[in-house]
């Protein structure tokens, strides 16, 4: 009902986006840290999952299907680069999952077929499309939502495939 909270843990940073995987473990990007923390829900321990090259970690998507969890690297306004990592869910180990040059990857979502990630890329305004190969492996991103008039910061997927854009207004 909203009455009383309990805190699991702290990154002692700033945290950004949050997920949570069918187990109830919540993988949680802190910008201050570089790196994902993860709270394990058997054992109620929140520690550092992740970092491996990442500059900021936005938003974590798990794929429990595949084992891993992809992270958006927004890299810092005029800082295109790569946008995408993935870890491993166990491990955490991982590193660049895309290669293709992003703008300010943010929020992300997985297709509701598990074969490709939307990925916001704020700077320019759009939603790209990453298919995942049966390997696993990145495929080439197109644009899935052109010009969303004005900044787009997370997404979510309807059970009918409808895709919802927020946005950031900074006024």
């Amino acid at each position: 009902d909203g009455s009383r909270h309990e805190k699991l843990g702290s990154t002692g940073g700033f945290a950004l986006g949050l997920a949570f995987d069918s187990a109830g473990n919540c993988y949680v990007c802190d910008l201050k840290h570089a790196a994902i923390f993860k709270y394990d829900a058997a054992v109620g321990t929140f520690e550092r999952f992740a970092a491996s090259g990442i500059k900021v970690p936005n938003y974590p998507v798990v794929d429990e299907k595949r084992g891993v969890l992809y992270v958006s690297d927004s890299r810092g306004n005029n800082n295109i680069g790569p946008g995408v990592f993935r870890y491993d869910l166990k491990s955490g180990e991982g590193g660049v999952w895309c290669t293709a040059p992003m703008d300010f990857a943010n929020g992300m979502a997985l297709a509701p077929d598990g074969n490709g990630l939307y990925v916001v890329e704020s700077d320019r305004a759009q939603v790209s499309y990453v298919p995942i190969h049966p390997d696993g492996s990145a495929g080439v991103p197109h644009v899935a939502i052109a010009d969303t008039q004005n900044v787009p910061d997370g997404l979510a997927i309807a059970s009918d495939g409808t895709i919802y854009v927020s946005c950031y207004e900074p006024s």
